[in-house]
């Protein structure tokens, strides 16, 4: 107390005004810093979250593109492969939008980077599987369905003409031959439609059957119009049975691609986005409390 009372009444007043300069310095120096760091959490939080939304858009892409997959595989409408190829191609434009955002550490851009490859992976199967359902429906329509009716004509007609002429054999050899026939049609749409291994071998079963009691029926034939109907027969027959084992094999091929490629890669591409997302939820979380409380103290 004593030392203070020698100061005068100046070095007093000098000391108290430095005194409180030097707090008001210490508090605008707090309230400069708080304003920054305040700004820049805002610019942080503004950032991941515009970030999130990018990828959100992505995660809509892909499940747009299974969708439209799906629906190709329900309908065969080959004009949803455009716009799988226009998800697709969305998909590369939100990571470039992602990573002019700031999105580019190293993590995130390596798992965005190999959900990009695996959706290129996934379109240019999904082109495979369209190009293959092609074929397939080519087959079908130009091959099985006009020489399938060829050959029950043809059948129908030894049937007709043995039974005018009273060639009971001929005619029960052609009878039984034909109703193999169109047993073999009927499990052969079947197949078509739900592609079933048990209405494969039945149809494979049924052309067998078909070959064998035609078999017999050449032995019966002594007829020239007959015969000749026969071996044309004959040719029909060995082209549909062709052209549906073609068409096992298309299937087979498509249905591969189905279940072993685009149902596996499309969970995987989803799996990645969602990954990095949810990353970018987390740093809300973490940023979002701490803004909200700067703000608070202010």
């Amino acid at each position: 107390m004593g030392s203070v009372m020698r100061f005068s009444i100046k070095q007093k007043m000098m000391a108290g005004f430095g005194a409180v300069l030097v707090l008001t310095a210490g508090m605008a120096g707090y309230g400069i810093w708080s304003s920054y760091s305040s700004a820049s959490s805002f610019a942080d939080y503004r950032t991941t979250a515009r970030q999130a939304n990018s990828l959100s858009g992505m995660t809509e892409a892909i499940l747009k593109a299974r969708l439209d997959v799906m629906k190709f595989r329900l309908g065969g409408d080959a004009e949803l492969l455009s716009n799988v190829d226009t998800q697709i191609a969305s998909i590369q434009s939100g990571i470039d939008r992602y990573r002019t955002l700031g999105g580019a550490k190293a993590e995130a851009a390596e798992k965005m980077s190999a959900a990009y490859t695996k959706a290129e992976e996934y379109t240019s199967a999904f082109q495979k599987a369209v190009q293959l359902q092609e074929q397939r429906q080519q087959v079908v329509n130009e091959v099985m369905s006009p020489t399938g009716t060829d050959a029950r004509k043809k059948l129908s007609a030894i049937l007709t003409s043995a039974y005018e002429d009273g060639d009971a054999d001929a005619a029960y050899y052609a009878g039984e031959a034909l109703a193999r026939l169109l047993l073999a049609r009927v499990y052969a749409e079947k197949y078509l439609l739900e592609n079933r291994a048990e209405d494969q071998l039945r149809v494979q079963s049924e052309l067998a059957a078909t070959k064998d009691w035609f078999a017999k029926l050449q032995g019966e034939l002594d007829h020239p119009e007959r015969a000749q109907l026969a071996d044309s027969f004959a040719a029909d027959l060995s082209e549909y049975t062709n052209a549906f084992s073609q068409t096992v094999s298309l299937i087979s091929e498509r249905n591969t691609i189905y279940f072993d490629v685009l149902d596996k890669i499309g969970p995987e591409v989803l799996a990645k986005f969602d990954a990095v997302q949810d990353s970018k939820v987390a740093e809300q979380d973490r940023i979002g409390p701490l803004l909200s409380a700067a703000f608070a103290d202010k």
